[in-house]
């Protein structure tokens, strides 16, 4: 079992710096990346924890775009995959196709002044929790009752007596 850590101030600068020493050469295997990420993060002993993010500055040299798509479908990622394409040689279709099958984010770098803004944002992240398509329902406690609510999404009455409330983010 592979003792990932966790995502620290230190740690953050410590990837910061590793991914400021990344060379724009080289070819990329973007299908490898994805396997050898997957094996890596399913070995974790932590598996509630889970980043994974692709930075890859060219196109894939090694197999088409449509047969990494079939795979990625059957690799055990188990978390989302965020892809950066960095410069104009990437393939940002494939890139972004691999982000949303994934669930993940899929950032277009075209220039090297955007990086540390770029990876900041996503280091950021890393922290912050997001949900979409959620349903929220409140209870009230025997003697009490909701007399206000602030959100600008619909709300339905679930129960007559009004104990029950949903929101819907549609």
């Amino acid at each position: 079992p592979v003792d990932c850590f966790p995502c620290t101030s230190e740690n953050k600068l410590f990837i910061s710096k590793l991914l400021g020493k990344l060379q724009c050469d080289g070819v990329s295997n973007i299908l490898e990346c994805l396997k050898s990420g997957a094996k890596i993060l399913n070995q974790r002993i932590n598996q509630r924890l889970c980043a994974f993010a692709i930075f890859t500055d060219g196109r894939h040299q090694f197999i088409f775009p449509d047969q990494i798509m079939t795979e990625v479908k059957k690799i055990n990622i188990p978390c989302s995959v965020n892809t950066f394409g960095l410069g104009r040689d990437q393939d940002s279709g494939l890139l972004h196709a691999i982000a949303h099958q994934t669930h993940g984010v899929y950032q277009n770098i075209q220039t090297s002044d955007q990086v540390p803004m770029i990876i900041n944002s996503f280091m950021d992240s890393l922290h912050n929790i997001c949900a979409t398509n959620i349903c929220i329902t409140l209870k009230c406690h025997d003697g009490a009752r909701l007399v206000t609510l602030a959100t600008p999404y619909k709300i339905e009455e679930k129960i007559k007596l009004k104990e029950w409330l949903s929101i819907k983010d549609e």
